[in-house]
């Protein structure tokens, strides 16, 4: 709606997330985010006119999160009464820099704030990345996960070592 440095006319999202959240039903013929968005109202009028959304997710329900709130913070009835506020856990990547471009927009003019939080050896923070990248960048995305989840099994395993405790399955 807006325009800001290097928009684009679309964004590139994961297809399964935004699948999930924006394909119609059959039979209702609403989307999983009209259903969403239609309950975050009619409870927030519930709690009063002055209501703000703050949306939290872990791993799936994070890049669930990400996306709803995103689109969410584009609509004023979310937004009337501040920034839409995101915390997530373990949330893989949803989209490429298009997105966090838009993100980053969105959180400029106070409608948005996100903070992510995982753990450095997380390799759900790296996944997906097969729609990101091409071939030879997936492939070093596969290795670092692999590399991240076999250096935290080693470190810890000679940390043990090195301490003197037998190890299960040694």
């Amino acid at each position: 709606k807006e325009d800001y440095e290097n928009k684009l006319d679309a964004i590139k999202l994961h297809s399964g997330y935004y699948r999930y959240l924006f394909r119609a039903r059959k039979d209702t013929h609403t989307t999983k985010f009209d259903e969403i968005a239609d309950k975050v109202e009619h409870y927030g009028k519930q709690i009063g006119d002055d209501y703000r959304v703050v949306v939290t997710g872990h791993s799936l329900g994070g890049a669930l999160s990400t996306i709803f709130s995103f689109y969410a913070s584009l609509e004023e009835r979310f937004t009337k009464n501040g920034a839409i506020h995101v915390v997530t856990f373990g949330c893989p990547k949803v989209a490429g820099y298009q997105f966090a471009d838009a993100i980053r927009h969105q959180e400029d003019v106070e409608k948005l704030r996100i903070a992510r939080f995982h753990n450095v050896k997380d390799a759900s923070k790296l996944i997906p990345c097969s729609f990101l990248f091409s071939l030879k960048l997936r492939l070093l995305c596969v290795f670092k996960a692999y590399l991240s989840i076999f250096s935290y099994t080693y470190s810890t395993s000679l940390t043990a070592l090195l301490k003197g405790k037998k190890l299960s399955g040694m």
